[in-house]
């Protein structure tokens, strides 16, 4: 089968798990297909299209404005979104910004530390949570990781925060984290390989397959996602 064929046997996919969640209102459900799909593909417009709606459904009126955006770039006549933005004026085109973990708003002691303080620190952080994650302290670890990663929102720190957190029995805050950061850098192969492996413990195979599959399409050879899936398939 070759990469287009394959893609479109997804987006079918995609597909049906979204009007399954349409038809059942489960709006969160619609909301991550989408996004999974927009993973896979950021130039399909009707995944930005259904993330809208799921983002409407749930009055989260920012993030659908968001998302009607990337319609437009993608579709500069599509009349749903700009039917959406003369309802709602107030969220002008061109204005939204991508949601993202760092959207809180940083305290005025934050902002006074230069670019290479933050740096320091983050590798200070960092070092400190290498150490706690070795000694097999992985609460202590997740928090020296987490901070690192709010000083320098490195993938190192990404990584070993989300690798704590699932040792330290908070896998789903784990996933939680992972796809975060994957929605806003879709072909970061090391987070994928790791979200895949977290779900593989929790006994999400076919969720787990979906990732390594997904960075396949990324990196053929990567051999990481072709042990995994090897695995996955004689686990079955």
């Amino acid at each position: 089968m070759g990469s287009g064929e394959y893609n479109d046997d997804l987006n079918a996919h995609f597909l049906i798990e979204i009007e399954e969640a349409l038809r059942a209102k489960d709006w969160k459900r619609m909301e991550s297909w989408s996004k999974r799909w927009i993973q896979l593909n950021q130039n399909d417009h009707r995944a930005f299209h259904w993330l809208a709606r799921a983002y409407l459904a749930q009055k989260n009126f920012q993030r659908a404005a968001y998302s009607y955006n990337r319609v437009l770039d993608l579709d500069k006549n599509n009349v749903e979104a700009r039917r959406f933005f003369r309802d709602y004026p107030s969220l002008s085109e061109g204005e939204q910004k991508a949601p993202t973990l760092e959207n809180k708003k940083n305290s005025a002691s934050d902002l006074s530390v230069t670019p290479e303080k933050r740096k320091i620190i983050a590798e200070c952080e960092l070092n400190s949570a290498q150490a706690y994650e070795k000694e097999n302290l992985f609460s202590d670890g997740a928090e020296r990781y987490r901070k690192s990663f709010h000083w320098k929102a490195s993938r190192e720190s990404a990584l070993g925060y989300a690798r704590c957190l699932h040792r330290s029995h908070q896998s789903h805050q784990a996933i939680k984290f992972l796809r975060e950061r994957l929605y806003q850098s879709p072909d970061w192969i090391e987070g994928r390989v790791l979200l895949g492996k977290l779900f593989f413990e929790l006994d999400q195979k076919t969720s787990a397959q979906r990732e390594w599959q997904t960075v396949l399409t990324l990196d053929k050879n990567n051999l990481e996602a072709l042990n995994f899936l090897r695995g996955f398939y004689e686990s079955i």
